[in-house]
């Protein structure tokens, strides 16, 4: 964990912005959540998907937004 804060650390001392990749689980989440990269991406979220499929899931979170 603190090879990883201070690699996020450097990286944000230089402006860039960090996301955490190959998240897969709850417990996964929780600890990349406190190590404040600005970006977070896994299987936890989403599978992998076909182009088609994610404008469906974007349409749908739009949708929801609307309402």
């Amino acid at each position: 964990m603190d090879f990883i804060m201070s690699i996020i650390y450097a990286c944000h001392r230089f402006g860039k912005k960090v996301c955490v990749e190959g998240v897969e689980k709850k417990e996964e989440l929780d600890i990349v959540r406190q190590t404040e990269c600005d970006y977070i991406q896994g299987f936890y979220f989403y599978k992998p998907m076909e182009l088609k499929h994610f404008y469906q899931v974007l349409e749908k979170d739009m949708s929801r937004e609307g309402s």
